[in-house]
């Protein structure tokens, strides 16, 4: 429970550190998100149980952290399918360097997946909130308003300190860098249509 509330505190702290964005609270389909540009898609990663990373985690070792079960192997594999239903594949993706986010990228098969450190999680202080969202910021600066989206796998800390909004696993939500708008994705799920 302790640890529950320590979680619950970080967001909040997290949200108002970005109160410049502006979170939008309607939904865009995800048969939409092609169509935009400028963007990016930030992802939190499938459904991984639990919360945070056992004592002796490293990251790189898998088996050190806490990583995607049987359902969040099926999730990954659905949002992947959804996107393609969608025409959204041969994205450029990037991934968070836990090995539940690269897991939840390459189960996606939506494009090839490169590791970028600006997305780590630093909830448990493994990595620098700081230098984190330094890099990120960076990245997302140099996005031109004519690029499509491109796919960022990561964590809920990372996604709710740039939207402001937060995530569930497997739930996306979009962002504009340049407006600092950011929308939730409404993405089917199994064979539902739009």
């Amino acid at each position: 429970m302790c640890q529950y509330l320590k979680y619950m505190v970080i967001i909040c702290v997290l949200s108002l550190s970005f109160a410049d964005t502006h979170s939008d609270y309607s939904e865009i389909s995800l048969r939409d998100i092609g169509k935009q540009s400028g963007a990016v898609i930030f992802l939190r990663h499938a459904f991984a149980p639990g919360l945070g990373d056992p004592p002796n985690f490293i990251i790189g070792q898998c088996d050190t952290q806490r990583n995607l079960n049987s359902a969040g192997r099926h999730q990954s594999k659905q949002l992947g399918e959804a996107f393609r239903k969608v025409g959204l594949q041969n994205l450029s993706v990037l991934s968070s360097p836990w090995c539940r986010c690269i897991d939840t990228a390459r189960l996606m098969n939506v494009g090839v997946v490169k590791v970028f450190t600006g997305l780590s999680s630093f909830y448990e202080g493994h990595v620098s909130r700081a230098s984190v969202l330094k890099e990120l910021d960076a990245y997302l600066e140099s996005i031109n308003q004519t690029d499509h989206p491109t796919l960022l796998v990561t964590h809920q800390v990372v996604i709710s300190a740039v939207t402001g909004l937060s995530s569930a696993s497997g739930e996306a939500i979009i962002y504009f860098p340049s407006s600092k708008i950011a929308r939730r994705v409404r993405i089917p799920r199994g064979s539902d249509g739009d």
